[in-house]
């Protein structure tokens, strides 16, 4: 059933969009994604939550932590040998993943991680999943259509 699912939603895409225009699409919608707010009850925005997570990921929450590390994953998945489709498949499921933990932040902190905000996931997280969503049905097309 998921299988027959997969198969119908890949050959709709590949049918009315293409496979490059969907990686580009995919691609606009996470650079997107850096210029709006992530999280209801804060203004942070996506560029300011990259860089947090670049300086201070290891003394993060387990969850924010994860999510944070789907994007150097998910950028993994794009430099990898074409020719690896399998692993880049692997890599991709591994991002989007640890990429859909992030309806589980509840609070972030303020200060110091004395002081937290209760904060829900925002459009701009939204965007972004939608992105990683769309280049990991670009790597399953391409995987498919070496498997077929």
């Amino acid at each position: 059933m998921l299988k027959l699912a997969l198969e119908s939603l890949i050959s709709r895409i590949h049918s009315r969009i293409g496979r490059r225009n969907l990686k580009l699409a995919s691609l606009v919608f996470i650079i997107a994604s850096l210029f709006l707010p992530v999280f209801w009850g804060s203004e942070i925005r996506g560029i300011q939550a990259l860089c947090f997570g670049w300086i201070c990921w290891y003394t993060m929450d387990v969850i924010p932590a994860l999510v944070w590390i789907a994007n150097p994953i998910l950028f993994l998945s794009l430099i990898i040998s074409p020719k690896r489709r399998t692993f880049r498949l692997v890599v991709i499921t591994l991002a989007l993943l640890f990429a859909a933990m992030g309806i589980f932040i509840t609070r972030l902190p303020q200060d110091d991680y004395i002081h937290y905000s209760t904060v829900l996931p925002s459009f701009g997280y939204i965007v972004w999943i939608i992105g990683v969503l769309g280049i990991f049905l670009y790597h399953l097309e391409r995987w498919k259509s070496k498997n077929a």
